[in-house]
């Protein structure tokens, strides 16, 4: 009943979206027509170098048609990916009488999606070349929304991309218990306000991941559109790029990381806060010369033996690791009287008190700038825990901008406390780019805490992207805690690994022995620069 017809030939289309795996990849790809019929139902992506079962990505467009947006963000995700894909005409799927996408239900976006599914798996271009039992499905505006409403209605793909959906509640399916594929949703910043939406509409039970971008809007990764930002755009193919590459592995996080079987000897170094002189580890990775250092900020019971236990697991990622001693007590002594932490986190953090913000990051910036002055590290990146979370934010408020463009400032679980107001005309200048990485059910980074804090950011050109974890709760990466949430835990770390793969400051072996930075993750991930510089 489906036949293969109309095979053409093309090479990456030569857009600047596409630009930078043009030099890099240039492999033929065919592109083929789907049918049922005498109707064209859909467009085959192959790489015709690859033979063999391969995973396969469905596309769905913002209008539910074929359009030259979605073939090359085909072309991209087939390189990126090592998979087939079939960009489809929902139009012709759907059973709905009407070509206006915007038009239809929840339901007969769900018979659409289920046909494709079918053609996807029967087609005569895609029997012995698609593997059944890895196929994602990726959509755009309308076409998130199909995603969204394939995963409820019980289609049983692996793994689902929702970009921009619309947060109306009649083009909102309803979900509940757990649902089979994994979902990456990723909500236009301009939508914000919506996300309570959308991750009410969805149980805790379900996996997915909620990722934002500073500045975004609907279609904001469309070449062409109003809203298109060519920065935000690459880096969310690259996520895509690395979430599908995950899934399709198996190097997929569920079960979480886990603590370093045989940790290295930290080195015993003194460095200065202004006069204080400050005790600090150091740890380097075994068998290199000269790698990024990231810089380990703890949480409110001091640098503790998780704090170490983590400098140890970015060693073992490729990083040189350097402790952050805030409260500079003994290093791998953790604070227990509940006093004595709220004493302890107060005498560093106030909301308002931009005089308690600056010494936070001052501590902070001693301990990286020490790090930064030796000859075995090529960049610096921050990271904190819940207070040290806070730290984070702290640090990368009080500026100034890092010489590197690379660095990162990661905060797991930080508090989302507003230390510097802007409202006061005072100079507005972040340090270098801040990854957010929180649970759906931390109120200290939800709701209308999140939208302010993300607000404050934006209306002051803050550059930041935001990953949520559903179900997940406070202190959600402490191995062996009551808020310890495995899969978590574990996809945040591919993310920030990926991100700093992306953001050029990977550890010498992140790229290969954690997540899916695999080498095509890597280019999808580069050319985002190609196109903020041209």
């Amino acid at each position: 009943f489906l036949k293969f017809r109309g095979a053409r030939t093309k090479m990456w289309k030569s857009t600047a979206l596409l630009g930078l795996l043009v030099l890099s990849l240039a492999h033929a790809q065919d592109m083929s027509d789907v049918n049922v019929g005498d109707n064209k139902v859909g467009t085959f992506v192959t790489d015709t170098t690859k033979v063999g079962l391969l995973p396969a990505i469905i596309l769905i467009s913002e209008t539910g048609m074929i359009n030259d947006f979605v073939l090359d963000q085909a072309s991209a995700m087939v390189g990126a990916v090592g998979a087939r894909a079939m960009v489809v005409d929902m139009t012709k799927l759907s059973g709905s009488s009407s070509t206006d996408f915007n038009s239809y239900s929840v339901a007969e976006m769900l018979t659409g999606v289920t046909a494709a599914y079918e053609a996807t798996k029967t087609c005569a271009a895609c029997v012995g070349t698609v593997d059944p039992t890895k196929i994602a499905i990726v959509g755009y505006g309308l076409g998130a929304n199909a995603v969204l409403a394939a995963a409820a209605g019980g289609v049983a793909f692996q793994a689902g991309i929702a970009y921009t959906p619309m947060t109306a509640a009649a083009k909102l399916p309803s979900f509940s218990g757990e649902l089979g594929p994994k979902l990456l949703i990723m909500p236009g910043y301009d939508e914000v306000a919506a996300v309570a939406v959308l991750e009410g509409a969805m149980a805790k039970t379900i996996m997915y991941e909620m990722f934002m971008q500073w500045g975004t809007k609907v279609h904001f990764n469309v070449v062409g559109n109003a809203n298109y930002v060519a920065d935000q755009a690459g880096r969310a193919l690259a996520q895509s790029a690395s979430y599908l590459t995950a899934v399709f592995d198996g190097s997929f996080s569920t079960t979480g990381t886990i603590k370093v079987a045989a940790p290295l000897t930290p080195e015993s170094v003194t460095y200065k806060d202004g006069e204080t002189d400050i005790s600090g580890y150091v740890l380097k990775p075994t068998g290199v010369s000269r790698a990024p250092a990231v810089v380990v900020v703890p949480a409110w019971k001091g640098f503790d033996q998780y704090a170490i236990d983590r400098m140890q697991y970015l060693a073992a990622q490729g990083y040189v690791s350097m402790s952050a001693n805030i409260y500079n007590l003994e290093l791998g002594s953790a604070i227990e009287p509940m006093d004595q932490r709220m004493g302890n986190v107060s005498a560093w953090r106030e909301a308002g008190n931009a005089e308690k913000g600056q010494a936070f990051a001052n501590r902070i910036d001693a301990a990286r700038d020490y790090i930064a002055s030796q000859d075995y590290v090529s960049s610096v990146s921050v990271i904190g825990f819940c207070f040290g979370g806070t730290g984070v934010y702290n640090t990368y408020r009080f500026g100034p901008m890092e010489e590197n463009e690379f660095a990162v400032q990661a905060s797991f679980h930080g508090n989302m406390m507003k230390t510097r107001d802007f409202a006061d005309g005072s100079q507005v200048y972040f340090k270098g780019y801040l990854a957010m990485y929180v649970g759906t059910e931390d109120a200290g980074e939800s709701g209308d805490v999140m939208v302010a804090h993300l607000k404050d950011l934006s209306d002051n050109e803050g550059k930041w992207e935001m990953t949520r974890y559903s179900g997940a709760v406070h202190g959600f990466t402490e191995w062996g805690s009551g808020g310890y949430q495995a899969w978590a835990e574990g996809r945040s770390f591919q993310s920030f690994n990926a991100l700093m793969t992306a953001k050029g400051g990977a550890g010498a072996s992140s790229a290969s022995s954690v997540t899916a930075s695999t080498l095509v993750a890597l280019l999808a991930a580069a050319f985002a620069l190609f196109m903020a510089r041209h």
